[in-house]
């Protein structure tokens, strides 16, 4: 009888599908739980919906709320393990639900994101799973960081209760040792990896990917695999394509993989800045949306793009346009006072 293993992670996720995927192909019996929608392509997934709300919306507190409903579904299908996907917020989850053993896989964004202290000023209360910068101003990071410090007790406290805990990098076990006292002797690297075959392309095919991307032999090609969500940074990732673009390469061809995500509006505005210097950005966009068959999804994102610089333009236009006529109006009032008033000047003086 094969492990069964419970993922706790949105089943709509890349990630989420790839390492399920992976699971099962190591001989293992997998179930995924989650509160989110199951998509038709994904075999054993399960929709809980949250505790006490009838609309199936769900916030962070759902996790904190609906523990006893994960633990009836584990029960129920009976899972011998348990693997959240992130500690925030499915290992908090794990924990709520009393199962065990937890064995739980921590992300960069989980605990990168919640260092020991942490000043008003740190860049970490200016970014978020939406908008970039969507907590700007004095009120805004001051919830930012209440929220934060939130969070990162529950972050604590899932770390504590995993029975075993697995990083993708070194640097992750490094932290949740410093920062949350996790023992060493209870976590482990677990490199994801690339899968070989995905980069093992024959010169017919390079051929094929040439034609689709417009690129020559010739062309030097930088692309970046991280999707546009805000937590991914793809502004840092976008000035460092500017700061490319600024030597003056040759048959210099960039590919900025969106992977779905919706771009903030200042991803956005600097999208738009370097395509008015590398015009191929969006085609490269479109073909990106090609390639993974959501041509039509592209399609709008480029449509939906421009339609809002356009609208961006237009309300700058007219913002501009009102101090303007006011100033038009005034000149044109002032040199008509001024030409009535001036003979009459003239002939006071010259009658006294």
């Amino acid at each position: 009888m094969p492990i069964h293993i419970g993922v706790l992670s949105d089943p709509r996720n890349f990630h989420a599908q790839k390492w399920s995927k992976a699971l099962r192909e190591a001989g293992a019996q997998v179930s995924i739980f989650s509160f989110d929608p199951v998509p038709e392509n994904v075999p054993d997934a399960y929709q809980i919906f949250p505790e006490g709300n009838p609309n199936k919306k769900y916030d962070y507190f759902s996790y904190l709320n609906s523990g006893n409903m994960l633990a009836d579904a584990l029960a129920e299908k009976k899972v011998d393990v348990l693997n959240p996907l992130s500690i925030t917020p499915f290992g908090v989850w794990a924990m709520k639900s009393g199962f065990h053993p937890i064995v739980a896989s921590a992300l960069g964004a989980d605990i990168l994101e919640y260092p020991k202290t942490l000043s008003l000023n740190n860049p970490v209360l200016q970014k978020g799973w939406g908008e970039q910068e969507i907590n700007d101003g004095l009120i805004g990071k001051l919830r930012s960081w209440t929220s934060n410090r939130v969070f990162r007790k529950y972050v604590k406290q899932a770390l504590a209760a995993a029975d075993f805990v697995t990083g993708d990098n070194a640097l992750l076990i490094e932290k949740m040792n410093e920062w949350f006292e996790v023992p060493p002797e209870k976590m482990e690297v677990l490199r994801w990896g690339v899968e070989e075959k995905l980069f093992m392309v024959d010169e017919e095919k390079l051929n094929t990917l040439r034609l689709r991307f417009n690129l020559s032999k010739e062309d030097r090609v930088i692309f970046s695999p991280r999707g546009a969500k805000p937590v991914y940074q793809p502004d840092i990732i976008l000035r460092a394509f500017t700061a490319v673009l600024e030597t003056g390469l040759p048959h210099l061809k960039i590919i900025f993989l969106s992977a779905g995500y919706e771009i903030s509006s200042s991803t956005r505005q600097q999208a738009l800045e370097l395509e008015k210097r590398f015009p191929n950005f969006m085609i490269n966009l479109l073909s990106v949306g090609e390639e993974s068959g959501r041509l039509d999804e592209a399609l709008s994102e480029i449509a939906n793009f421009y339609e809002r610089e356009s609208d961006e333009s237009i309300r700058i236009f007219t913002s501009l346009l009102e101090p303007l006529m006011i100033l038009a109006m005034g000149l044109v009032v002032g040199f008509i006072v001024i030409a009535m008033l001036l003979p009459m000047f003239e002939i006071n003086m010259m009658v006294k």
